[in-house]
């Protein structure tokens, strides 16, 4: 079977437990982590102590109703944010339910209906930009429908259609005090009249929205649009992220996050914290800016005393939390590599402590620890070549030990670039690298390979690696009566029988056609064959000459790895590449132009006519594949 991912050693407990190559454990290599406390103090001796970047991590019950965290603002008293529903939450400043107010929608009016508003939150009064739409009486849930016998249909669909704006003034209860038409901002609409909407926010009483440009519009009381300013002057810039933040003094600040072009003709992204003069709508001086790192999420409003806002950051290492202080210096606050922790969007609360919200919504509790309350464990070095897709699984490990933490790295090229990565023209030396590490002793424990089973076979050959079939053999859990028999077998060296390592995941790929086609078991090339000259549609339309090669080899054994042998001159081999040559070089696929509603329908329906073409028979090898990844099927 083909191997694609071979883990090159075994879970941490294999190791440790089995004592392969047992040395001592040096003490730069035990680092304290986020575990219970190792050494319980009082809270006053606590209080003498600094805070470290780790943090306690606990889950939190969120309040009913609330989903998320990202888009509000701190008040006084409390917090403001968005519920399920839209509605608007308060909270006090423990995070506890105060009131859940749903905003009243405007009347449809001739033919007008209500299809999205924009909310700027404020402690005593509510704006909303509030688009209504016309389309003539067009729905456009039925357009796929509808433009099959009317290819005219979108064309009319865009032609007819207007859209009104409406500036919507609400009471801290979500009544409606005030509406006033908006005159003038159709203009900033795109040709096919979509919003182009970055953020809405209030400050001195005003209402401001900004554009994917970065044009700043006032919209005032009356329904008059203004242009009072731009986040940046580059014609090619756009911003992709933007929020409006305010201290504890009431001050506006807006955090931008600008891509623009670099100095050596690529593309920059830039985040900066800008004073906003709410009375002048200007923008003044520049208090951060940050172009060396990712930020995941938006900064939070408000704050404490000591800092302007909350900011994650993060490189291809690690991520950190980082306070902005009113100098604009970045102080690092929470290391979450090392607290076992992905990145959160985080909420001060009264206590000095955080609500944390991770990209599944779910919120937590977050404490700095003091250096007394973090236990030291020992530490297993963990080495990946490749990208590291997913690493909570290593986070969920070492929380739930309080004698071991897995320390986990990629294991890069020389230059920096990642081991077999297709997208990059590196030197792709990482193995190499990892053979003189080898000999210095600075290799690591563990290591997960993309591939490299040949590499792996030779080295364990020459001693690098533990066999772990006696360490199976003992394992009441990791054995071999738990693992697929044949995948074991396909893992174990051809010569020696050692087994150096075991699969994170494997696939069993294959071929199959629908039941009503009768084909025979074991079928060969010639029923193939036999079953696509006697189509009646065009069932070659949806696949290439190289895909088709590609998916053929799947169901083919044209190559003996074991022996070094092919047999690329067999009249199998040959029938094969004919039936692979009826298949077109390219496939015909409607240009894609984000710009034209007709132009982007018909590649919708391309796709949709490709998904289906098993469905309507234009197709008839369907591959079938059974995976494993971590106990499961995939």
């Amino acid at each position: 079977m083909k191997r694609k991912v071979f883990a090159a050693l075994t879970a941490a407990c294999l190791l440790l437990s089995a004592g392969c190559q047992k040395q001592e454990t040096d003490p730069a290599q035990t680092e304290p982590t986020a575990a219970d406390a190792a050494v319980p103090l009082s809270e006053e001796d606590l209080a003498n102590e600094p805070l470290t970047d780790q943090v306690m991590i606990e889950e939190f019950e969120a309040p009913d109703g609330l989903t998320s965290v990202y888009a509000g603002i701190q008040t006084p008293d409390g917090y403001m944010t968005f519920g399920n529903d839209g509605e608007v939450i308060r909270l006090d400043d423990n995070f506890n339910m105060k009131s859940k107010t749903q905003l009243v929608p405007m009347a449809s009016y001739d033919g007008y209906y209500q299809t999205s508003h924009f909310v700027a939150l404020g402690e005593d009064t509510i704006y909303a930009l509030i688009v209504m739409e016309n389309h003539n009486g067009m729905d456009p849930a039925e357009g796929e429908k509808a433009a099959e016998p009317d290819p005219d249909w979108w064309n009319r669909y865009y032609e007819t259609w207007t859209s009104e704006y409406y500036l919507c003034t609400y009471t801290p209860d979500g009544v409606m005090a005030d509406k006033v038409k908006i005159e003038g901002l159709a203009d900033y609409q795109s040709e096919y009249h979509y919003d182009r909407f970055q953020q809405v926010w209030q400050a001195g009483g005003q209402f401001y929205c900004a554009l994917e440009n970065g044009q700043i519009l006032r919209i005032g009381t009356d329904g008059s649009v203004s242009e009072v300013g731009k986040l940046t002057d580059e014609e090619d810039a756009w911003v992709s992220g933007m929020c409006c933040l305010q201290d504890k003094t009431g001050r506006t600040l807006l955090y931008t996050d600008i891509n623009a072009s670099a100095p050596d003709g690529s593309y920059q992204e830039e985040r900066s914290v800008i004073e906003f003069d709410a009375e002048k709508g200007t923008i003044g001086r520049t208090i951060y800016t940050d172009t060396t790192s990712s930020s995941l999420y938006p900064p939070l409003s408000g704050c404490t005393d000591d800092y302007l806002l909350f900011l994650n950051r993060s490189d291809e290492s690690h991520g950190e939390l980082v306070g902005i202080r009113e100098d604009g210096t970045a102080e690092h606050l929470i290391d979450w590599y090392a607290s076992d922790s992905e990145p959160m969007q985080v909420v001060p609360l009264a206590d000095g402590t955080f609500i944390g919200q991770k990209f599944d919504g779910k919120l937590y509790r977050l404490r700095r620890l003091h250096p007394s309350e973090i236990k030291e464990r020992e530490v297993l070095d963990v080495g990946i070549f490749g990208y590291i897709y997913d690493d909570s699984f290593f986070q969920a490990f070492n929380r739930s030990q309080d004698k071991l933490r897995v320390n986990y790295h990629v294991m890069q090229n020389s230059d920096g670039t990642l081991y077999n990565d297709p997208k990059e023209e590196g030197s792709n030396d990482a193995v190499e690298q990892f053979k003189l590490s080898v000999m210095s002793g600075d290799a690591p424990d563990i290591i997960i390979m993309q591939g490299g089973h040949d590499t792996v076979m030779k080295l364990g050959s020459k001693g690098v690696f533990c066999d772990l079939n006696e360490y199976l053999a003992k394992d009441p859990q990791i054995n071999k009566q738990a693992l697929v028999p044949n995948v074991v077998q396909a893992l174990q060296h051809p010569t020696n029988g050692a087994l150096y390592g075991l699969a994170s995941s494997f696939t069993v790929e294959t071929l199959c056609v629908k039941e009503k086609y009768h084909v025979p078991d074991n079928w060969t090339m010639d029923d193939m064959i036999a079953l696509y000259d006697s189509a009646e549609k065009n069932v070659y339309q949806w696949s290439t000459k190289e895909n088709m090669l590609v998916r053929m080899l799947y169901g083919m054994d044209f190559t003996d790895e074991l022996n070094g042998t092919c047999s690329f001159d067999s009249p199998e081999f040959v029938k094969m590449l004919e039936f692979c040559n009826r298949y077109p070089a390219s496939l015909n696929e409607p240009e894609k132009d984000y710009e034209d509603p007709v132009a982007m329908e018909k590649l919708n329906k391309y796709y949709t006519d490709q998904f289906n073409r098993y469905q309507n028979d234009e197709d008839y090898l369907y591959p079938l594949g059974f995976g494993a990844m971590r106990g499961g099927m995939a």
